[in-house]
């Protein structure tokens, strides 16, 4: 074409200008170098909040480290005045087979730390720290200042952990020679259909025989990396569960009576091996492989003046939860309270709890442990 114009095939392109890309590759820097920055301080404000936290600690009783071997256990409490529960707990768990306990006092008022110092497999440590914004970080970190190799087993103070077999050691070499390193704790609360002014001012021992009683309704079974139904899922994320019968508990009786909402299921035992957090949330632990079996969790929060203990718990605002107020505000005559659910069960041990789903044991496990098994009937 020709004219004014002149021809198309003289027109110059205009030069493409570097500038947006380098715009965009200097943006996507500054992006990368923030979040290295926000990085490196997120990790040394968690040094300096470690650090602070354990030199607020203080050594009570007891050794300061516990050798372990492979198929020894340190059992782990945090505990805040439980001198009700505190001497049961300690001797059932010694029984049991736990090579040591770790008691991480918050703060009691009360005769708990006189109580462990009766125990020279005990050691205590004090931090009173509010325990709601410190709870996991306790046991988990404190765990692994104190043991050394083996296995930790978590346990709260009115909580008596039972085995699907008689030896702890039998069990822990099983999962050893499978790489397991993580055993999933089912709890299960025990209840009365007595009086609650017949039962508060029984001992913990005469409690225990009279909560004889349990219950399944109201139990929902939620899949093992279910992110929806689950709140810490995030912190199950690198875990390795292979069994689908291995899942949570959440419900139950506290749930039919009270309105609660209980979380039934904790990674109870665990591998003290590098790389693995013992306790990531109050319910699980992180980088762990999950064995074919479960633990069974004796809850007794409804044990004794429960009541008393609850009021306590509110008035000193330790948790957030609100499990403790969701009882109290269903509470009419306390003394002539009885808890009466739909479908009561007695109990009966824990292959009735097998036999009734509640609780797992794969084939393998059981044919394993099978010798073991005869010498408990």
């Amino acid at each position: 074409m020709n004219g004014k114009g002149g021809s198309l095939n003289n027109i110059n392109p205009l030069p493409i200008t570097k500038q947006p890309c380098s715009f965009l590759k200097q943006a996507c820097r500054d992006r990368m170098i923030n979040r290295i920055i926000s990085g490196v301080s997120r990790a040394a404000r968690e040094k300096l909040t470690r650090r602070k936290r354990w030199m607020a600690t203080q050594h009570l009783h007891g050794p300061k480290s516990v050798e372990l071997s492979d198929t020894e256990v340190m059992v782990t409490l945090l505990a805040h005045n439980a001198s009700w529960f505190i001497r049961k707990f300690i001797e059932h768990h010694l029984a049991l087979g736990a090579r040591h306990i770790l008691v991480i006092d918050n703060g009691s008022t009360d005769t708990t730390i006189d109580i462990c110092r009766d125990y020279d497999r005990v050691t205590v440590l004090r931090n009173n720290l509010p325990a709601k914004l410190h709870e996991s970080e306790f046991r988990s970190a404190f765990s692994q200042k104190v043991a050394r190799g083996g296995w930790i087993l978590f346990a709260d103070s009115d909580e008596l952990i039972e085995l699907p077999t008689n030896r702890l050691s039998r069990l822990l070499q099983y999962c050893n020679d499978r790489g397991y390193t993580c055993v999933l704790g089912q709890m299960l609360d025990y209840f009365s259909d007595r009086p609650y002014g017949e039962l508060r001012h029984l001992d913990y021992e005469d409690s225990i025989d009279a909560l004889d009683l349990y219950s399944l309704r109201n139990m929902e079974t939620i899949p093992y990396f279910d992110r929806d139904a689950i709140s810490f899922s995030w912190f199950l994320g690198r875990n390795i569960c292979l069994h689908p019968e291995i899942n949570f508990r959440r419900g139950g009786v506290r749930a039919e009576l009270f309105g609660e909402n209980p979380f039934l299921s904790k990674h109870s035992l665990v591998r003290n091996l590098p790389g693995i957090t013992p306790m990531s949330h109050p319910h699980c632990a992180s980088n762990v492989t999950l064995a074919d079996t479960m633990l069974l969790v004796r809850h007794y929060k409804l044990a004794g003046d429960w009541v008393t203990r609850d009021r306590a718990a509110v008035k000193e605002a330790r948790w957030d939860h609100g499990e403790d107020s969701r009882r109290l505000s269903a509470l009419g005559d306390e003394n002539a309270m009885r808890l009466n659910p739909l479908e009561p069960r007695p109990w009966r041990g824990i292959d009735a709890l097998r036999h009734e789903g509640f609780l797992f044991s794969s084939a393998e496990f059981l044919a394993a442990m099978q010798d073991d098994l005869r010498k408990t009937k």
